[in-house]
């Protein structure tokens, strides 16, 4: 029962497994080589970012929400700049626990929306 109450605090956990495994993704594309490579700077803002030739400097913003709590946090300090040349996207991936209080995390569905 107790599990079952604080369970969404894994969130920040899986975001960062997230981020990490999509910075790695991302630079696997042979699409993006010649202008740059993806880079995760958490905690700056936003979590990923585009280095390289192409500006503004693109970004992704990633958050894991898990839909039984009652809440999704999001910082987005110092974001006006970020989001002014509609460059950073957010994206919010919602997941569950494969058997609903434990067990290996299930990406159920993902948003993916423009900052701006």
């Amino acid at each position: 029962m107790n599990l079952s109450k604080v369970i969404s605090k894994l969130s920040p956990l899986v975001g960062n497994l997230i981020e990490f495994n999509t910075v790695e993704f991302l630079n696997q594309q042979n699409e993006f080589t010649e202008f740059g490579k993806w880079h995760r700077q958490d905690p700056g803002f936003p979590d990923t970012i585009f280095l390289g030739i192409v500006q503004p400097t693109p970004g992704l913003e990633l958050k894991a929400w898990f839909p039984l709590a009652t809440e999704i946090t999001a910082r987005f300090k110092d974001s006006q700049n970020h989001f002014r040349f509609d460059q950073t996207y957010v994206a919010i991936l919602a997941w569950l626990p494969d058997k609903i209080i434990y067990g290996k995390p299930r990406i159920l569905d993902v948003c993916v929306v423009s900052g701006l």
